[in-house]
């Protein structure tokens, strides 16, 4: 059991009851003296506590403004003092108060047509997404919303922009790595931050490892809680309506850890990509620390007021429909079970095709697919980890995503199946 009480810091601290019998005595000049059998001031003190401000627990409920919580049918002390930076008391125009971080949110963000015309949707994605969060934190609202990636090389300032712009916006954050996808099950650390990070510089994970993290991602972002666990300490469900950011390079092993597109999961997430601009940094870290902190008010003002002109927000789940850039929505699809055994066939046909160069198309049985990929060097590891049901699974989400290079058919209702690949 555990007595709770605020520090000058505003930190909440628990308290045995030892140590809250003498922050009684010393702090309030309570007497723990018993006479004629009447009970002390201390343990009268105690008692009052334990029968009228009783919680279940104490968890940060991060930008929830209220001091007591009822979560899951029970009171919680919410310890929370996560506060987002204050905003401007005036509107604010597009980079007019704040150009340093319009300028560079511009430089990831906005790409160019080949003769120079500016295409502002990625861009604008990131402010309805950035817009939506603050205005219910702002208001002690918060709620569930996307998971956000960003993909792009290295240098542009990706980490910048989660860690000393929205970290500092939204009152800190913490790097989620050894959670999300290291395997570690202690997030107690994380759990009073509304940002949650992954960084760019992590190794490939194994298949086990992806799917993990693609599953881990996918309960905090739909289901809004999260299970907390402390290292010898408490467990248990909380809350999570914070966001998870991860940035990573564009090379094939980074990309690698876009989560599973099979697992119901690319509604809940918004992919990114950065235009390849190397951020423009301005002296050392602590002149860019000072600049960034002058620059925030104005900022965070702009997001407070946000409208975007193409439509209302707030009008489906999570205030927009998720927005996927074409690029790495493919890496996405290819990352999960069914894209690795259509990358493999892909892999399969144009090695086929040198070999048969008067064909155009090859006609079969997935099972005789199959064997003629084991017969493959470059095909037949996947190929032998597979069956014929999971590979018709494959082909048919393949066609319904678009695949032009593949049919499955029956010539009749009296035969199998086929597959047709087109070599050329």
């Amino acid at each position: 059991k555990h007595y709770y009480r605020q520090l000058p810091s505003e930190q909440w601290d628990g308290m045995n009851a030892d140590v809250a019998k003498r922050h009684l005595k010393v702090a309030y000049q309570l007497s723990g003296e018993s006479e004629n059998g009447i009970p002390s001031e201390i343990d009268a003190a105690l008692h009052r506590i334990e029968t009228t401000k009783k919680v279940e627990a104490a968890l940060p409920f991060v930008h929830n403004h209220d001091r007591l919580v009822m979560f899951n049918g029970a009171l919680h002390l919410n310890t929370s003092t996560a506060k987002a930076w204050a905003p401007h008391l005036e509107a604010q125009e597009w980079g007019v108060n704040f150009p340093w971080i319009a300028n560079h949110i511009d430089a990831l963000f906005v790409h160019r047509m080949d003769d120079g015309t500016p295409i502002y949707i990625q861009r604008d994605v990131f402010l309805k997404w950035a817009s939506i969060w603050f205005r219910q934190i702002h208001e002690g609202k918060p709620s569930k919303g996307h998971a956000l990636f960003i993909a792009g090389p290295a240098g542009t300032g990706k980490t910048l922009l989660t860690t000393n712009i929205l970290g500092k916006l939204v009152g800190g954050f913490g790097d989620a790595s050894a959670f999300l996808v290291g395997g570690s099950k202690y997030n107690d650390a994380l759990c009073g931050r509304a940002l949650w990070t992954v960084d760019d510089s992590l190794p490939a994970l194994t298949k086990g490892g992806h799917d993990q993290f693609s599953a881990l991602l996918k309960a905090a972002v739909a289901n809004g809680t999260v299970r907390f666990e402390k290292k010898f300490g408490a467990s248990g469900d909380m809350p999570f309506y914070g966001r998870i950011i991860v940035t990573l390079n564009d090379d094939p092993t980074s990309l690698s850890i876009l989560p599973n597109a099979e697992l119901n999961l690319m509604d809940k997430i918004i992919l990114l990509q950065t235009t390849g601009k190397k951020a423009q940094i301005k002296g050392d870290w602590y002149v860019m620390d000072e600049l960034i902190n002058s620059e925030l008010a104005a900022f965070a003002r702009f997001l407070l007021d946000y409208k975007p002109a193409d439509e209302p927000l707030e009008a489906v789940r999570f205030g927009f429909d998720a927005y996927h850039d074409a690029n790495l929505a493919d890496e996405a699809s290819a990352n999960g079970p069914n894209g690795m055994l259509i990358g493999a066939i892909d892999t399969w046909r144009k090695l086929y095709a040198d070999l048969r160069q008067e064909e155009t198309e090859w006609v079969g049985s997935i099972s005789e697919l199959l064997g003629l990929m084991e017969g493959s060097t470059a095909t037949q590891v996947i190929a032998r980890q597979t069956n014929v049901n999971r590979m018709g699974r494959a082909i048919k989400q393949a066609l319904s995503e678009g695949c032009d290079w593949l049919a499955y058919f029956k010539a009749d209702r009296f035969t199998s199946r086929k597959v047709k690949v087109t070599l050329r």
